[in-house]
């Protein structure tokens, strides 16, 4: 268990006025380049004259009367595009949230949906985004269609913006019969389950056993982890399909659907495992991926945790014949953790806790480049930091490489396979090419995620020759790390 405690700040969704023109111009100004930038004036006869035109949808996210994101949405216009000519939509100017709230970008985008479908229903949707914004909204097109809005159309206005394509959008509103819970009503109806009433709510619990009902799960699974508090790239979707197929065999599948009505409010991405302790064949309830390469799983509960954590644990209790113990490993203490320890205790459950592994991170999310983190430090490590690079190029020509391509990845995970032979991690076995089986689960990671530019392998050389390595994935604006390794020849010359 990770014993640091985390405070989770209330977070408040509302409507734009023009006297928050000033706090809006100070976030477009720390997150926009400057040629992109209103500023606070225009910004607030924008936000003015929508609201003497009834066409103000905009929407801000606020911790403590700090506004930390936004979507400005000002206008309703012509289409743009050829095959809606003469249709009036309603236009998305701008979006911006602060990196360490931009998990919350999925609430911010369902508030704005919900208003634009009450106020003009059948209205549609269009925006100018650069490239990679477009692949945002692309990653988020499943939350637009559960809102009543389709992708139908993109294409390049042959404009660029800092050499970067510029593209518009178009979201097609659908009707109201056609506005349902789409992609939830084939499990919540397929699955088998349990009803509960919470506080005078109705609440369902589905359990879905069956890789072949995973992939329904596929167009909202990481929207719903990232909402939630400390979601992590080790059990986005891709890598815990791909962690299953390679690894799952000996595991039943145990994912936890928790419904309010028919909405889906989270998951719970468990499995159950075979294990022998105190001399007994005992089943084991536990996260996917665990206990190696999934660093601090979560319940992914982004919304109304609470009632979630009782739903599941009365799901858990009135099902206790499946499984003999949990082993929650590396769990914060937080409001979600004490909840689960909790209702189990009540149920009837002992609950023990013993330290485990540290998971360390750095957040780069305040700083804009290397030597403004690194001015931060204190001079001794600073001056630690110098000598040993100065100590390592002394050897040779001292590089650092940074590879992203598929072939490339490929490539260097070979070679980092190669330079763990000459590391201490052979010895204690907790080495990449350990087994074929471990090896080609790496090699297909790699492949995967290349593909979709989020995967990176970074290495160190003395004269062409690798001395050091490390390897991870990019998700969520986060790098997580996989692996690191040196070569034992280099241990005092610190690579």
């Amino acid at each position: 268990m990770d014993s640091s405690v985390t405070t989770r700040t209330e977070l408040a969704f509302r409507p734009l006025q023009p006297e928050d023109a000033p706090a809006i111009a100070k976030l477009e100004a720390g997150l926009h380049e400057a040629d992109r930038c209103d500023g606070a004036e225009n910004i607030r006869l924008y936000l003015e004259n929508a609201e003497s035109e009834d066409s103000n949808f905009s929407v801000g996210i606020f911790s403590e009367e700090q506004l930390v994101g936004y979507i400005l949405c000002l206008e309703c216009v012509y289409s743009e595009f050829s095959e809606f000519a003469g249709e009036q939509v309603i236009y998305l100017e701008d979006a911006a949230v602060l990196p360490a709230y931009r998990r919350h970008f999925y609430r911010l985008i369902c508030t704005l949906l919900t208003r634009l479908r009450e106020k003009l229903p059948g209205v549609s949707v269009e925006a100018h985004s650069l490239e990679p914004v477009l692949a945002l909204w692309k990653r988020h097109k499943a939350l637009f269609r559960d809102n009543g809005y389709v992708l139908t159309h993109t294409e390049k206005t042959g404009e660029q913006v800092g050499g970067v394509d510029q593209n518009r959008i178009h979201w097609t509103a659908l009707d109201r019969e056609s506005v349902t819970d789409a992609r939830h009503t084939p499990l919540i109806d397929r699955l088998k389950g349990s009803q509960y009433v919470l506080g005078g709510q109705n609440y369902s619990v589905r359990l879905l056993d069956q890789e072949k009902d995973w992939q329904d799960l596929e167009n909202f699974w990481d929207d719903y982890l990232f909402e939630t508090p400390d979601g992590g790239g080790f059990q986005s979707y891709d890598y815990q399909r791909l962690w299953w197929k390679h690894f799952g065999s000996n595991s039943d599948l145990f994912i936890l659907l928790v419904y309010r009505d028919r909405q889906l409010l989270g998951m719970a991405p468990f499995q159950i495992t075979d294990i022998r302790i105190w001399s007994r064949n005992l089943k084991q309830l536990a996260f996917i991926g665990t206990r190696w390469e999934v660093d601090c799983p979560v319940l992914i509960f982004p919304q109304d945790a609470q009632a979630c954590v009782e739903a599941l644990v009365s799901f858990l209790m009135e099902h206790r014949k499946r499984w003999d113990l949990a082993d929650f490993h590396e769990q914060k203490e937080g409001p979600v953790f004490r909840a689960l320890k909790r209702e189990l205790s009540a149920q009837g459950c002992f609950i023990g806790e013993l330290e485990d592994s540290p998971c360390p991170y750095i957040n780069f999310a305040e700083e804009k480049d290397w030597e403004t983190f690194i001015a931060g430090k204190s001079q001794k490590f600073r001056k630690n930091l110098k000598a040993a690079q100065n100590k390592l190029g002394k050897e040779g020509k001292l590089e650092y490489r940074v590879y992203t391509e598929r072939a490339q990845v490929e490539e260097q995970l070979e070679i980092y396979r190669e330079l763990e032979s000459r590391s201490w991690k052979v010895a204690e076995g907790v080495n990449i090419g350990k087994s074929d089986d471990y090896f080609r689960f790496h090699k297909e990671l790699a492949g995967s995620f290349s593909e979709k530019g989020r995967y990176v392998i970074r290495m160190l050389t003395l004269d062409d020759q690798p001395v050091a390595g490390t390897f991870g994935l990019l998700v969520n604006g986060v790098f997580w790390s996989l692996h690191i390794v040196h070569d034992e020849r280099w241990n005092k010359a610190s690579p």
